[in-house]
């Protein structure tokens, strides 16, 4: 055998093998309107909440089915009614912390491609956000209180799916205006002949020398 084929021959072996790492991409949005998509992914913003203002939840039922779990319980309120100060005229739901826990993790419905949301500082000053998926980077942004709700973008590598988006601060906060993707559906069939014929022009690149 050439030894010039050796890495390549070893490479798709390997591909035949072992599955490929994939993470997801975030990126900071800051006060700005929502995108209408992430990548060829459409976001599909989340309806109104029939839940009660000032009502404690623990869920938010998902426009494409499922629904986002909080880690905590939220407060219920409407900017910008209750909530008065978020961004570029939104007018919708707002989740706010109570308590003394300055952190949320969000657990996101199965089959999530893409999410959105933004963030707020209750007391209207600057704080530190630390924002993570769970197999992906770490955003960590400064987001100014006084002056409107920063919003941030998760997306799966293809064929993945994203599970759980944690917030840590160091002070109350609110989260809301949230749009969602699904991955879209792929052919099992078609991936499966994709991969026997990777393998298979390993095979015979290895046969012909």
């Amino acid at each position: 055998m050439s030894t010039h084929t050796l890495p390549l021959a070893g490479a798709l072996a390997l591909a035949c093998t072992v599955p490929l790492l994939a993470s997801s991409t975030a990126s900071f949005l800051g006060t700005a309107a929502p995108p209408g998509s992430a990548g060829p992914l459409a976001l599909v913003p989340f309806s109104w909440d029939p839940t009660p203002e000032f009502t404690l939840v623990t869920s938010v039922a998902s426009p494409l089915g499922g629904s986002l779990l909080f880690s905590q319980s939220l407060e219920h309120l409407f900017s910008p009614y209750s909530w008065g100060s978020w961004s570029h005229d939104y007018e919708g739901d707002v989740y706010a912390t109570t308590g003394s826990l300055f952190s949320l993790t969000i657990t996101l419905p199965a089959g999530t491609g893409a999410f959105a949301f933004y963030a707020q500082p209750s007391d209207l000053a600057v704080q530190s956000f630390s924002v993570s998926e769970s197999s992906g980077p770490v955003l960590v942004e400064l987001i100014d209180g006084d002056g409107g709700a920063s919003g941030f973008l998760f997306r799966s590598a293809s064929g993945e799916t994203l599970d759980a988006i944690t917030i840590v601060t160091s002070a109350a906060f609110g989260v809301g205006e949230f749009s969602i993707a699904a991955v879209p559906e792929a052919s099992p069939a078609w991936a499966g002949v994709a991969v026997l014929g990777a393998c298979g022009l390993a095979w015979r690149r290895r046969r012909q020398f």
